[in-house]
Parts: C-alpha cells; structure tokens; sequence
C-alpha cells in the first residue's frame, strides 16, 4: 500500500466517514463537503506516483478495483 498513498488515505477517510457519520447528522458538515475539502488538502501533497501520470502503476489497481 506504500505505493498508492492516495487510495490509502481514501479508505481511512471512508472508514472514518463510516464511524461518524451519525455525528455528522447532527452538525452541518455533509458529505460531499467532507470529501471535497479532503480532496482540496490531498491535492496539496506532492506525491511522486501521481505525476507519472498514465504509466504510474496504480492506475492499473484502480482499474482493477
């Protein structure tokens, strides 16, 4: 998993998600809020796979998913 760390921290973040998602009834945080500020952070982090682009080898594990 050291090589996808993209696909990592979107678990985690569905997997928290998941476990408060009650909570967040509550407040006015929604989904798609929590995912898209989660995206604008990510995109922020130089990750070194990402700019291989079409040839980076974990297209072909997000393809397969």
């Amino acid at each position: 998993m050291s090589q996808n760390p993209v696909v990592l921290i979107t678990c985690l973040l569905l997997l928290g998600y998941g476990l408060f998602s009650k909570r967040f009834e509550k407040t006015i945080i929604t989904a798609p809020m929590l995912f898209t500020t989660a995206g604008l952070l990510l995109s922020l982090i130089p990750f070194s796979s990402i700019h291989n682009g079409i040839t980076a080898p974990w297209i072909k594990t997000i393809a397969e998913i």
